[in-house]
């Protein structure tokens, strides 16, 4: 599950998520909210 998220975060809705700032997509798992920051992408 954790990959599905790290995933979606990266390429977000419109494959984008690299070119997005920090924060720009936010997932939520488990009551937890996951940025770039939680894969070392910021």
């Amino acid at each position: 599950m954790i990959l599905a998220v790290e995933a979606l975060r990266t390429f977000g809705g419109n494959y984008s998520g690299p070119d997005n700032p920090e924060g720009f997509h936010r997932i939520e798992h488990d009551g937890r909210i996951y940025t770039k920051r939680d894969f070392g992408m910021a």
